[in-house]
């Protein structure tokens, strides 16, 4: 590592070892990492893990005892989703079904409204994995103007959250479903910011949808943070670039792994990769009688791919050339990441050979069959230029050329 590096990371870690929270009157877990002290959120940053590893496949139902240690091309997406999400995922001739989900439409309080652009309500469900009780979960779906589900958050939603996932980073889960929604107030809720009362007895289809199932753990934002809507995650090039542990072997396994991130986010070429769509958890916890909780491990997820693979508005189809543009290039002595846009510093990323080539043995990984599932559940001949065959070819060549880029 560089002098300067050195110096650099001497002074972060100076400042990040000053004690900033006073421990006199502890605080619950959620209200301490909702806002928590700047300086103390930047430690968590600096032990902040983008990836892992799907050893052990204990989160997977009836996989063979003998497979538990084998790479992720042997995991089945039908059985992982059924998994993760709580719904039954059949795997036919025509491939994976989305299962029909009934649920009850749940209006969404003035006082907390949702964020963001996307068509979205919140809806009650069975949990068949807690004992019965019901959970209210947030469906994601685009008015019925765009056909085949629309063009902008949900067929990337799936793309992104399947492959990230399969691939080994932290993700988001998104569940593509089709939802009878019970006591529904109009085939678009959205129209009146999904507040308005429920409609006893009313009964809409929203076909080619998401279900969104909250991350575990605590969100942590920055006492600072003004913009309630859009909480701080974390960015790229500032804070994860900046900061780590002081451990130096850990040190670099962690920035491999951000540079890794940092491909896949210019892969998929995300242009609203912005730090509030790049969440920052706290996964596990320990709570001390009379001080605030400890993180045990910090995770960042990237949150949100509703601009990628592609997409130029929500009314056009996306499109497969701007998808198949090169990931990595040189220039002024570095290799950067670009084709991501944003505020968190993602585009012009720069990467090391060790970056480049862990992201490479990760995208490698996701097997044909994988990749068929994932466009198939997208339904990318609906809502793009390109039919599954082609989007693989794509994928493939694009990671190919990756890891011939040549590092001097």
């Amino acid at each position: 590592m560089k002098a300067t590096h050195l110096a650099i990371y001497t002074t972060l870690f100076a400042l990040l070892s000053t004690p900033t929270v006073s421990q006199a009157q502890a605080r619950s877990e959620k209200d301490y990492f909702r806002t928590m002290d700047p300086r103390a959120r930047l430690e968590l940053i600096a032990n902040m893990r983008v990836k892992r590893s799907f050893k052990p496949l204990s989160e997977i139902r009836n996989i063979e005892e003998d497979d538990k240690d084998n790479q992720t091309d042997k995991i089945d997406i039908a059985q992982y989703l059924t998994e993760k999400c709580g719904f039954n995922y059949q795997r036919t001739a025509a491939g994976i079904q989305r299962p029909q989900v009934q649920c009850t439409y749940t209006p969404k309080s003035a006082s907390n409204p949702f964020n963001g652009m996307t068509a979205k309500f919140d809806c009650s469900f069975d949990a068949k994995q807690d004992g019965g009780k019901k959970r209210v979960l947030k469906v994601k779906y685009e008015p019925k103007r765009y056909a085949g589900g629309g063009h902008k958050e949900i067929p990337q939603a799936v793309m992104g959250t399947l492959m990230a996932r399969m691939m080994g980073f932290y993700s988001s889960t998104y569940c593509p479903v089709d939802v009878v929604c019970n006591d529904c107030p109009s085939e678009n809720p959205w129209e009146q910011k999904s507040q308005a009362p429920a409609a006893i007895g009313n009964r809409v289809l929203f076909e080619n949808v998401v279900v969104e199932i909250k991350q575990k753990g605590f969100q942590v934002t920055d006492s600072r943070n003004t913009n309630t809507d859009k909480p701080q995650g974390f960015s790229f090039r500032n804070e994860m670039a900046r900061y780590a542990p002081r451990d130096r072997a850990l040190q670099a396994q962690l920035l491999t792994e951000r540079e890794a991130l940092a491909i896949w986010m210019n892969f998929v070429r995300s242009q609203d990769a912005d730090h509030h769509n790049n969440k920052l958890y706290c996964l596990k916890s320990t709570v001390v009688e009379g001080s605030n909780p400890k993180c045990d491990q910090s995770i960042g997820v990237i949150n949100d791919y509703g601009n990628a693979f592609g997409y130029s508005k929500a009314d056009r189809p996306l499109k497969l050339s701007d998808f198949s543009r090169d990931t990595l290039m040189s220039g002024s002595g570095r290799i950067t990441a670009w084709g991501a846009s944003g505020n968190s510093g993602a585009g012009g990323y720069t990467i090391s050979q060790a970056g480049r080539d862990l992201f490479v043995s990760m995208a490698e990984s996701l097997s044909d069959n994988q990749l068929e599932d994932i466009f198939q559940l997208a339904q990318v001949e609906k809502v793009s230029d390109g039919d599954s065959s082609k989007w693989k070819e794509a994928y493939r060549h694009k990671v190919q050329r990756i890891k011939n880029f040549r590092f001097r």
